[in-house]
């Protein structure tokens, strides 16, 4: 296995940087900035994780920035090779014009899709929100009760598995598993999370693939995380029941796949704006320190254990580590030999 990520341990030190930026001397960006409001591309659509974490994030963002506001624009198209596209051609590289995407599918995306932007390169990730895990997920009341079950019977024929889209972290997982256990998977797309568990509950498939953090809270609470793809520690075992690591339960060695959003900026401009730059990754940092930021998190379905602050390098290295693994399943990802 060549790829490597970054694992969960080291993405969540980067909530050592949080601390250290509280002590060091304030930013000091270009005169007057931000004098204007921010606008955000999300390649993602209205209503999915990423805009309920970048709607509860922005207000405890806005007071650090002159109490500017924000502007949301949803680009969900070919797996957010549209959003990228606008973002880097035909948005102004002037400090005001963000991306907050999920950098793990997206950066897949990148490896798969060849499109004519360059990562990286054009630009940088900066400020990671949060940690979800992937896994696999059933209904409660399947045959399903444990991971095992699913490798045996997955010995024995084709099972269809149900994610939100082809390029993503939790896809990559599904085809490790397969390689390490000889279990045959069916990788179903279906656009979306809610596309995806309907797909489950009404038979379509026999699993769910992909980040486990909201399935405790979906359909009514009649879906069980059967196992997590992560190397050390299942960070929601107290809402999951206590879901059993892939590798522990299964004697695999799969590395930590999970995705991460992240707030991204042109990196042309950043070279040209060092102390704007710092300044947007100094404030953005403080606000997972804010009460209201967590008070809105705690509105939405969004568990506050998977909120993690990552740094830029914590964000950066993570998505190259996405790209190794896009890079090495890319046949399997694309469908093509």
């Amino acid at each position: 296995m060549s790829g490597k990520l970054v694992s969960r341990r080291r993405m969540i030190g980067g909530m050592a940087a949080l601390g250290a930026l509280g002590l060091s001397a304030p930013a000091r960006a270009q005169a007057g900035y931000p004098a204007k409001g921010f606008k955000v591309i999300v390649p993602t659509g209205q209503g999915g994780g990423a805009d309920v974490l970048v709607r509860a994030f922005t207000p405890s963002w806005s007071p650090f920035l002159n109490n500017q506001s924000f502007e949301f624009e949803y680009q969900p198209a070919a797996s957010g090779q549209v959003a990228y596209e606008l973002f880097l051609g035909k948005r102004e590289h002037d400090g005001y014009n963000l991306l907050f995407g999920n950098m793990g599918p997206e950066t897949i995306m990148y490896v798969t899709q060849g499109p004519k932007y360059k990562f990286p390169g054009d630009y940088i990730y900066f400020c990671g929100v949060d940690i979800d895990d992937c896994g696999i997920s059933a209904r409660k009341d399947s045959r399903y009760k444990a991971i095992g079950d699913v490798i045996e019977d997955g010995r024995k024929r084709t099972l269809n598995i149900a994610v939100t889209r082809i390029p993503h972290p939790g896809t990559i997982g599904l085809l490790i598993l397969s390689e390490q256990t000889g279990c045959k998977f069916n990788i179903i797309p279906y656009a979306g999370g809610n596309q995806a568990t309907t797909a489950l509950m009404n038979g379509e498939v026999d699993l769910l693939g992909g980040g486990i953090s909201g399935v405790p809270f979906e359909a009514n609470g009649t879906l069980r995380v059967l196992t997590v793809f992560n190397r050390t520690k299942n960070q929601l075992a107290h809402i999951n029941d206590n879901a059993p690591l892939a590798n522990v339960a299964l004697g695999v060695n799969m590395p930590d796949l999970y995705t991460s959003r992240s707030f991204a900026i042109h990196a042309d401009w950043a070279e040209k704006n060092p102390d704007s730059f710092r300044l947007l990754k100094e404030t953005s940092a403080k606000v997972f320190a804010v009460p209201k930021f967590k008070e809105d998190i705690s509105k939405t379905p969004q568990p506050w254990d998977v909120v993690k602050y990552a740094d830029q390098e914590t964000c950066m290295a993570y998505a190259r580590g996405i790209a190794e693994f896009a890079a090495q399943f890319k046949s399997q990802l694309t469908a093509k030999k």
